[in-house]
């Protein structure tokens, strides 16, 4: 179900249908190479979203891009703009006020269960970070997230052992898909940032937004400019990993990537989505434990 889809009447029947859980997608705007346009992330994320759908039926709210690009993300260097052309900043400060009380909205409206999910990493910080700061204030509903890309779900060796054991759910596979599975499950970084994974999932559905003839165009060397900071998990060395990888591509260039792996690793994404959905609908323990928070403070 998409909201804006809906009249005014069918909500009631709407929130029955979907277990009180609604999902807010969160997406960004920006460089992934030279091969793949600045809104990839947020088309791979609506494709799975769109085929979860299929299986397992819930409310979704409209896409939202618009939130501009992840704070920790957005800049080159501390205090300084992006320099890349087609991404959008906004504060952090704004960006916190429209998430919240966008999801204070679609409670009043009825839900009582809302999952944001979010496809770039960067954006895990931010609604963390959004969620640990609502978790201060009474609420009646229960906020969780969840990345779009199940990482391992799509790293090369796991989708290569998926097709091999359901052969049959796989029929897209060709003997030369496997080969390149292989080819790149000996790598094991096929999932990274604008390389493998990224790029046969967009391809999945929209290859004409590939453009392989940019794969080597930009080589994925890193900067050097922040070695001192990189291993640190958290805001700085996410700030720290977009200068370190100036081209907007981690890893690899994606030669082999094919519309039917990408359809393959949709599915197995789309699948994995669709369980989530359904346990969280069920479920009444994230309700439970929302309120017991609530009681704390």
């Amino acid at each position: 179900m998409r909201w804006e889809e809906l009249t005014e009447e069918q909500f009631d029947a709407a929130i029955y249908k979907s277990g009180g859980l609604c999902i807010l997608p969160i997406s960004s705007l920006e460089k992934n190479g030279q091969h793949l346009p600045v809104g990839a992330k947020g088309i791979i994320m609506e494709s799975i979203i769109e085929e979860a759908l299929k299986l397992e039926d819930v409310m979704v709210f409209s896409s939202a891009t618009w939130l501009g690009e992840p704070a920790c993300f957005a800049t080159n260097a501390p205090g300084e703009p992006t320099n890349f052309r087609g991404t959008i900043q906004i504060s952090q400060e704004l960006q916190l006020t429209i998430f919240k009380e966008l999801c204070e909205e679609i409670v009043r409206n009825g839900f009582n269960k809302i999952l944001v999910v979010y496809n770039q990493n960067e954006w895990s910080f931010f609604v963390h970070h959004a969620i640990g700061c609502m978790a201060y204030e009474p609420v009646s509903y229960a906020l969780m997230s969840k990345p779009a890309v199940n990482a391992s779900l799509s790293s090369a060796d796991n989708v290569l052992k998926t097709i091999l054991e359901r052969r049959a759910d796989f029929p897209m596979i060709t003997d030369e898909d496997i080969k390149t599975l292989e080819k790149w499950a000996e790598t094991g970084y096929g999932e990274n940032h604008a390389t493998f994974a990224d790029t046969a999932l967009l391809m999945a559905k929209y290859p004409e937004l590939v453009a392989e003839d940019r794969y080597d165009a930009d080589e994925d060397v890193p900067s050097n400019k922040t070695d001192c900071v990189t291993s640190i998990w958290g805001v700085f060395a996410s700030n720290a990993n977009s200068i370190h990888h100036p081209n907007g591509k981690k890893g690899f260039a994606p030669h082999g990537c094919t519309k039917s792996i990408g359809e393959a690793i949709l599915k197995i994404n789309a699948e994995h989505m669709a369980d989530v959905f359904r346990e969280l609908k069920k479920d009444k323990d994230c309700l439970r434990i929302a309120n017991g928070l609530s009681k704390i403070q």
